[in-house]
């Protein structure tokens, strides 16, 4: 695992994280063996996150880009939100994303306003309802381009 990224999800009773090796689990991650896994727990409702301090270098554009995968959709409502410190940089529907089950698929986030300096990425995954899903995030870069040059 990725030792700078910290997380925390409010299902878990041994107070785990998101992050789950994939072996084992039989759920392909997008390169390496780590992953954050957002939902699993069939419960009605719960928060994830997993979160980083970083460097994001002025002079361009900047972007996060990351892949998801939908492997369960969710039977509710789930969000998940990207921040940059405590502004929101990206809220996605993950139920919109039902149409792409067990398909790897890259997103970016412009962060060009938010470069410079010292910052916390943060990734929150939000549901309520009766069945929370499954959402894998994998492979996530800043980069100065949009799309990741990671490809499957």
């Amino acid at each position: 695992t990725n030792p700078f990224w910290t997380g925390t999800d409010t299902n878990d009773p041994n107070g785990g994280t998101p992050f789950y090796s994939a072996s084992g689990f039989g759920i392909d991650v997008h390169t390496g063996d780590w992953e954050a896994w957002f939902g699993g727990w069939r419960a009605a409702s719960e928060t994830q996150t997993f979160s980083q301090s970083v460097e994001i270098v002025a002079g361009g554009p900047r972007f996060i880009n990351y892949w998801r995968n939908v492997v369960a959709a969710p039977d509710g409502t789930a969000t998940l939100k990207i921040y940059v410190d405590s502004t929101v940089v990206s809220t996605k529907d993950v139920t919109a994303w039902s149409s792409e089950l067990t398909t790897w698929v890259n997103e970016s986030v412009d962060i060009t306003a938010q470069a410079g300096g010292t910052h916390t990425v943060k990734f929150e995954y939000t549901f309520s309802g009766v069945d929370d899903g499954n959402l894998f995030i994998d492979d996530v870069t800043i980069d100065d381009h949009a799309g990741s040059t990671r490809r499957r």
